[in-house]
C-alpha cells in the first residue's frame, strides 16, 4: 500500500482536521483486505475535514494504482447478502436527493456495486447510470441476478 497526501477534492484546500481516526493500523497490510461491505472485514484510513470547505475525505489515501488494482479485482460476496438490508438506506438517500430535486432527473452512481441504488432509483422514475470497476460486480450486474425487472446493465 502506498499512501499519498492529496488536496481537498472539492476546493483544493490543504489544511485538514482529523474527524475519525483510521482503523487500519498496519500500513503494510494488503489494501484489498480492508475493501469490503462487511463490517467484520472493512477498515478505513484517517477521515479528515477540509478546513476551507468542510468536505470529509480520507487523507492520506491509497495511491491511484493501488485503488485501481484493488477495485478491479474486488470480490465481495457479503455485499449481495446484504442487499435486502440496503433498501431502507437507499430509500432514505433517494428521499434526501428528492428533497432537492424531485424525480424525474438523471443520477450517476459511482461505485454502484451490486446495483441496488441504481435499480431502486430507476423504479422511482430516475434515469440512472451506474459505474463500477470490479469485474466480479460487473458480471453480477450483467447477469441481472437479483435485480428488479426494470434494471438493465451494460
Amino acid at each position: 500500500m502506498s499512501l499519498i497526501t492529496v488536496p481537498c477534492g472539492a476546493c483544493g484546500g490543504r489544511q485538514f482536521q482529523l474527524k475519525y481516526p483510521g482503523t487500519i493500523h498496519n500500513p503494510d497490510d494488503e489494501p484489498a483486505r480492508y475493501y469490503s461491505s462487511s463490517r467484520a472485514r472493512a477498515g478505513h484510513l484517517d477521515i479528515v475535514r477540509c478546513l476551507d470547505c468542510g468536505l470529509l475525505m480520507t487523507n492520506p489515501r491509497d495511491d491511484d494504482e493501488t485503488i485501481r488494482g484493488v477495485y478491479g479485482a474486488l470480490r465481495d460476496e457479503a455485499h449481495e447478502d446484504e442487499d435486502d438490508g440496503r433498501a431502507p438506506t437507499v430509500r432514505a438517500l433517494l428521499s434526501l436527493v428528492e428533497a432537492h430535486r424531485p424525480a424525474p432527473g438523471r443520477l450517476l452512481d459511482v461505485g454502484c456495486a451490486s446495483g441496488v441504488f441504481v435499480a431502486m432509483a430507476a423504479e422511482s422514475g430516475w434515469t440512472v447510470t451506474g459505474v463500477e470497476t470490479s469485474t466480479w460486480a460487473l458480471a453480477g450486474l450483467r447477469s441481472g441476478a437479483g435485480r428488479p425487472p426494470s434494471f438493465r446493465a451494460p
